[in-house]
């Protein structure tokens, strides 16, 4: 049996028989082969320098003298907000509720701050609007904390002009994410990197951790890329141009009951931080811990990281999550998981009602403020320190709310869980240590203690399933503020 053979004759391919005589071949045919890789377009300029870095910085996609990249308009963030920013206006100044300061309440009577509502009053340097910001609908970019960072990079120059190490601080409550989970939000990592391109020649940027006294520094989260290094004057295409650093600081949900003194309790020398990014997106572990944020007479974690602002121009980007955000968190993401595996365990273990709820409830929902009131606290808290001399210098420093808006964050459940065991962690432990002492309605088997009891509800909180109409989709609202200290 005779084979077919494809010959090509011009630019038609034709099919003959093995037996059949092959016709006669036209000279002026054309060659089946591809187009030049010059030709498609896709040849390398200067293929000698492959292995050298490019000589002229405009070359360089991410060097600071260089024309940006084109922005992706499809480009879509994970955990990008999933509203425009909303920004305080004059006529929402008018009927801002005013909550009634922490600190004239007396501590042990027992009695919370609520939200009262008071006559407008002006409007001062300390509270500016941010007016660079855009308004309308949102496009899915990652835009929810660029407006934050842009603002804080912008004053690096002056911060740093002084000294060649621009000194950043990183205080990620309640403890800064592993490695695993390094892709959850992070506004410092932007900002280093961010940084880095606008650094001058032969500056530096140092990068202190703060952390909580009990955690293991191998899971201290990994400095941005050091390298290469664009910006070295001398050349050094791969030198180092950030060095951090680990400290040790104070756990604000348990100092209510030690006898740690009230603010400030800087980590680092006051009044020598350039940059600090203080950032929180689950609500905190206690009622008393967000009373005492915006306090001068208790310890602050708020007033601890102003403290040690430059007051040449330092800037703190402060994260927390509003009221709507804590409430959010609970009921939508927690709740979903911890309610039934509770109802279930006091079913199969015969243990009381009330340490289920005792369990479930985080106290400090309830306290927090919403958006507008916060904003109005941190203004008044920036007051109440600039009327206070730091230390032994006789100039009281000047603190200035350059910026605020309120955005929402998508959080993954590999990363709020990690925060949530954190820090819920040792108020469940105390929660079930209390039950065993009352001593009522105990588990019938002697083999669940109540250490069993606070591992079993950790482990089968990790692994819990959501059902499909509880799947989370609403984002945790937070605000983000930016605070400039001038003297």
């Amino acid at each position: 049996m005779s084979m077919p053979i494809i010959e090509t004759l011009g630019s038609t391919p034709v099919i003959a028989s093995a037996n059949a005589e092959v016709p006669h071949r036209s000279k002026d045919r054309h060659e089946l082969r591809l187009p030049s890789f010059k030709a498609l377009g896709i040849a390398v300029p200067h293929p000698d320098q492959l292995l050298t870095p490019p000589a002229e910085s405009d070359q360089i996609a991410w060097h600071p003298m260089s024309q940006p990249l084109p922005h992706r308009q499809d480009y879509e963030n994970p955990w990008s907000m999933t509203r425009p920013a909303e920004r305080m206006t004059p006529e929402d100044d008018q009927t801002i509720p005013v909550p009634i300061d922490s600190e004239n309440v007396d501590p042990g009577s027992g009695v919370t701050s609520v939200p009262q509502v008071v006559e407008p009053e002006e409007t001062d340097a300390t509270m500016r609007h941010n007016s660079s910001s855009s308004e309308g609908e949102s496009t899915g970019e990652p835009m929810w904390f660029e407006h934050a960072v842009d603002a804080v990079v912008s004053t690096v120059p002056a911060t740093g002009s002084s000294s060649n190490v621009v000194v950043t601080l990183c205080h990620a409550q309640p403890c800064p994410l592993s490695t695993e989970n390094e892709a959850g939000p992070n506004a410092f990592k932007t900002l280093i990197t961010t940084l880095q391109t606008k650094l001058e020649p032969g500056q530096f940027i140092e990068i202190t951790y703060a952390v909580p006294p009990k955690f293991n520094m191998e899971l201290l989260p990994q400095s941005p890329m050091a390298t290469p290094n664009a910006t070295s004057g001398e050349g050094d295409y791969f030198s180092m141009n950030v060095f951090s650093k680990a400290v040790a600081a104070v756990d604000h949900s348990t100092a209510i009951k030690s006898s740690i003194p009230s603010s400030p309790r800087p980590v680092v020398p006051p009044s020598t931080v350039s940059i600090t990014c203080l950032e929180r997106f689950i609500p905190p572990s206690t009622a008393q811990e967000y009373a005492d944020l915006f306090s001068i007479d208790r310890p602050s974690v708020l007033v601890d990281r102003l403290t040690e602002l430059s007051p040449q121009g330092g800037n703190l980007i402060f994260i927390y999550p509003t009221h709507l955000g804590a409430a959010t968190f609970t009921s939508k993401y927690v709740n979903p998981l911890l309610d039934p595996l509770l109802r279930t365990m006091i079913q199969i273990h015969g243990l009381s009602a009330d340490l289920g709820r005792d369990v479930g409830t985080m106290a400090a929902v309830p306290q927090m403020l919403a958006f507008e009131p916060m904003t109005r606290r941190i203004s008044t808290l920036l007051k109440r320190l600039g009327r206070m001399p730091q230390g032994s210098m006789a100039q009281r420093p000047q603190y200035t709310l350059v910026q605020w808006s309120k955005e929402k964050v998508d959080l993954e459940r590999d990363v709020w869980m990690e925060w949530w065991t954190h820090q819920e962690t040792p108020r469940i432990k105390e929660v079930m240590k209390n039950y065993f002492k009352r001593g009522s309605r105990l588990p019938q088997s002697k083999e669940k203690t109540e250490s069993a009891l606070v591992w079993e509800i950790l482990d089968k909180m990790k692994v819990r399933e959501y059902a499909p109409s509880d799947q989370p989709t609403e984002g945790i609202e937070v605000g983000v503020f930016v605070i400039k200290r001038t003297a």
